[in-house]
């Protein structure tokens, strides 16, 4: 009930879409109509007429008939772009066929064949963990990557504690540098400062240090 009414809700929404003054409307009204109602015909709410290929049992070349018509939710729109129509519900049916079996002659076989048919369709999230980018978390309630929280408290830390060396980038999650300057000699450049440190050696140990 929750997602029909979310469908009409988006669709009282373009049928009710105002056109600014001095813009030409590219669809006329009639045409403005039918594509609404086209539209709501291809939401995600229920399952649809389809044509699908009936497995061929083993130890047979082929089955007849070849295809049977049957209930599906795949090819509905879904409102948000990271979504596809699938089923959340279906059951199996038992479906009669005439099943061939090639020898030094033809062999007719009546037998049975299982296909599955949606009962009822909801917009499913096409992205995981899986899909998002260094950086970034999945949100399954927005059904998108989002910035680590931890990443851009780290990034502002950084900012506080070296005012005007670097800046947090939303788009990329990153926490890049404003500038990178080249690093004099026995020197090497740190993301995590913005800056060139000197590299020192203490009892055979190598070090890091600010001091010229």
């Amino acid at each position: 009930m929750a997602r029909l009414q979310m469908c009409l809700v988006v669709l009282w929404c373009l049928s009710v879409v105002q056109v600014a003054p001095g813009m030409k409307q590219c669809l006329k009204r009639p045409e403005h109509k039918r594509r609404l109602h086209e539209l709501k015909d291809i939401m995600c709410l229920t399952p649809k007429d389809a044509l699908v290929p009936l497995p061929v049992p083993d130890g047979l070349d082929w089955v007849y008939p070849g295809v049977w018509k049957v209930k599906r939710c795949s090819g509905q729109l879904c409102i948000k772009t990271n979504e596809h129509c699938a089923a959340v519900a279906a059951k199996n049916l038992t479906i009669k066929v005439e099943g061939m079996k090639l020898n030094n002659i033809m062999e007719k076989i009546c037998t049975q064949v299982t296909v599955e048919e949606h009962t009822e369709c909801g917009c499913m999230c096409t992205k995981s963990q899986s899909s998002c980018r260094q950086n970034e978390v999945f949100s399954e309630a927005m059904c998108e990557c989002l910035c680590s929280p931890e990443v851009k408290n780290k990034c502002l830390a950084r900012m506080e504690m070296f005012p005007g060396t670097c800046m947090w980038d939303p788009r990329t999650c990153t926490c890049p540098c404003n500038r990178v300057i080249p690093c004099g000699t026995g020197q090497v450049w740190v993301p995590e400062m913005c800056s060139c440190l000197n590299v020192m050696e203490d009892n055979g140990v190598m070090m890091l240090s600010a001091r010229v």
